[in-house]
């Protein structure tokens, strides 16, 4: 569990809900240039006043720019997938189908096999999902066709009970 209130997590949070782009790609170019962690760390305290006191914590945020990085790229690709593949056409189970194996093959070139097995994992749900729906729209057409039943039995010269009796009796002397 995160400490809410620790500078990693200030940090992270400034990186995501503050940070213009710009002042982003200045630090994504500081992370990577030759300049030292404690140089970093400091111009960080400087202008922010967030104090990462070891090396590690600051390797650790680099890490996790790329990843976020990796993240918002990744939405971009699936938002851009959806647009393509709704232009060609499909919709409903066909969508879902592709994007969910697009979306697979990427995690899997990646090497990234937790989003991989997620991703199976969030297919395998989605299609339980569309078998309850479709049992759920196949027991209420049963529903309202015994409801009609029984209202055309209900009805004068319908199938009552006794019209019901009758035929039987008829068919069991034959």
């Amino acid at each position: 569990m995160t400490n809410p209130d620790s500078e990693m997590t200030k940090l992270k949070l400034l990186w995501r809900n503050s940070l213009p782009e710009e002042e982003r790609d200045y630090w994504r170019e500081q992370f990577a240039s030759t300049r030292t962690q404690p140089e970093l760390r400091q111009e960080l305290e400087d202008k922010y006043k967030i104090e990462l006191r070891h090396n590690t914590q600051l390797r650790r945020f680099c890490l996790w720019v790329v990843e976020e990085d990796w993240r918002e790229q990744q939405v971009e690709e699936v938002l851009s997938d959806r647009a393509e593949l709704e232009a060609q056409g499909l919709t409903g189970e066909q969508l879902r189908a592709e994007l969910v194996r697009r979306m697979t093959e990427r995690a899997l070139a990646r090497g990234d096999y937790k989003l991989g097995e997620a991703a199976v994992t969030l297919d395998v749900k989605v299609g339980r999902l569309g078998i309850a729906e479709r049992r759920l729209a196949l027991q209420v057409r049963r529903a309202e066709h015994f409801d009609k039943a029984a209202n055309r039995a209900a009805q004068p010269g319908g199938l009552t009970p006794e019209v019901l009796r009758q035929i039987e009796r008829d068919l069991n002397l034959m």
